[in-house]
């Protein structure tokens, strides 16, 4: 088993939960929402993005046997100083799926999946946790999005699902 093989484990298993919302919708709560901030030491009713692609790569490493690199947090920005070691910036088809961390000010951050880029206008195709049609990142849903250009002014970077 290898990096890619836990990668393609964990969106297989991040788009196995499409379509799970907050119950009630605006609260960060809700049976599936729970287990994902529990994954990452969270209590409930708190932003649950980057909790949602730790619970995903927790599980694939966990149904292949395998140990995984990606050191967990509820924060997207806190994630993405937790691993320097997986951090990249030009995104490459070989890279994909990746992990990616928006920074939207004031400490508020969004992370999600990267599952494809459209070669001719350089949207990201993803599956996301806490978000919705909109792209919100407080959404409240597992939602899968064509996302802005590669070159998105709010992009901090990527993370190898590892």
């Amino acid at each position: 088993m290898s990096a890619t093989d836990l990668a393609r484990k964990a969106v297989e298993l991040a788009a196995s939960h499409l379509g799970v919302t907050e119950h009630p919708l605006g609260s960060n709560r809700g049976p599936e929402v729970d287990q994902y901030l529990a994954a990452v030491g969270c209590p409930p009713g708190n932003p649950w993005c980057s909790a949602f692609v730790c619970f995903s790569g927790r599980q694939a490493a966990t149904e292949l046997g395998i140990p995984h690199d990606l050191k967990f947090s509820a924060s997207a920005l806190a994630l993405w100083g937790l691993n320097p070691h997986l951090q990249f910036h030009a995104l490459q088809p070989a890279d994909i799926p990746a992990i990616a961390i928006h920074d939207h000010g004031g400490g508020h951050g969004h992370v999600f999946f990267v599952i494809g880029v459209d070669e001719r206008t350089g949207a990201l195709q993803t599956l996301e946790g806490n978000s919705d049609a909109a792209g919100s990142r407080t959404g409240g849903s597992v939602v899968a999005l064509t996302r802005r250009r590669v070159d998105d002014a709010q992009l901090v970077g990527f993370l190898r699902v590892a």
